[in-house]
């Protein structure tokens, strides 16, 4: 089957991964998927300081500079001696976690040597480990070579996302695909465990359930219609 034009341009990089993620956003939604709609927006907007960041979006960094003053002695972004940092800060500021949004991802990606963090907050804790090195600021490293992988990992699942919801429902380039829930709650399910996102778990009807709905409940329904219809010719008669 000839893949639809959105994965087609997916795979060749003919439109920006932001909107690819538009697309899939889109798509996501219509099939009620949350949590793949969810990722998509996180991935486009970036992610806040208290949501989880995905593995693909860690790293790991040492690479730290500082300006300021060493001994009196102006200094401009020179390599940071670990040993004025704690080992506690040093294990905390190592793990590295990207939660910028896409398209500062792919900027950085390009950009060399890359992006970089802000922390500046540790000044203290050097001026008081090291005796004599008072920062302006403090820099980490983020190479460039991390953010592309990142971008590589989103490109990645957007097509895997694109493709398996295409096995599911047919061509998507009409971006209009609105199933019932409960008729993608499988096809949802699986593309999630693949992404390594939530999965939903929907509970099936019972049989009994049905029965007592379908069967049951319509027969009492009409015995305690008879009943009421009975009385009330009786009340009628009575009166």
């Amino acid at each position: 089957m000839p893949k639809s034009q959105i994965i087609i341009d997916a795979v060749n990089g003919d439109v920006p991964i932001e909107k690819s993620l538009k697309r899939l956003q889109v798509l996501a939604h219509d099939v009620h998927n949350e949590e793949l709609e969810r990722w998509a927006e996180n991935e486009l907007t970036g992610y806040l300081g208290t949501d989880e960041v995905p593995d693909y979006r860690r790293t790991k960094s040492l690479n730290i500079t500082n300006s300021g003053f060493n001994l009196m002695v102006q200094v401009n972004n020179v390599p940071l001696p670990v040993g004025c940092l704690s080992s506690d800060t040093l294990d905390e500021i190592a793990d590295v976690r990207i939660r910028e949004d896409i398209l500062s991802v792919q900027k950085f990606s390009e950009t060399d040597p890359g992006g970089y963090r802000d922390l500046s907050f540790l000044a203290g804790e050097v001026l008081e480990k090291s005796g004599g090195i008072q920062c302006v600021s403090i820099r980490q490293l983020i190479p460039s070579s991390a953010y592309g992988k990142v971008l590589a990992e989103v490109n990645n699942r957007i097509i895997k996302a694109l493709m398996m919801l295409e096995d599911q429902h047919g061509k998507l380039d009409k971006l209009g695909i609105r199933v019932d829930a409960s008729k993608a709650a499988q096809g949802n399910a699986a593309i999630n465990e693949t992404l390594g996102l939530p999965v939903q778990i929907v509970e099936k009807e019972s049989w009994t359930s049905k029965v007592a709905w379908n069967i049951i409940i319509p027969i009492i329904t009409g015995i305690v219609g008879t009943v009421l219809g009975a009385l009330a010719t009786i009340c009628m008669g009575l009166g």
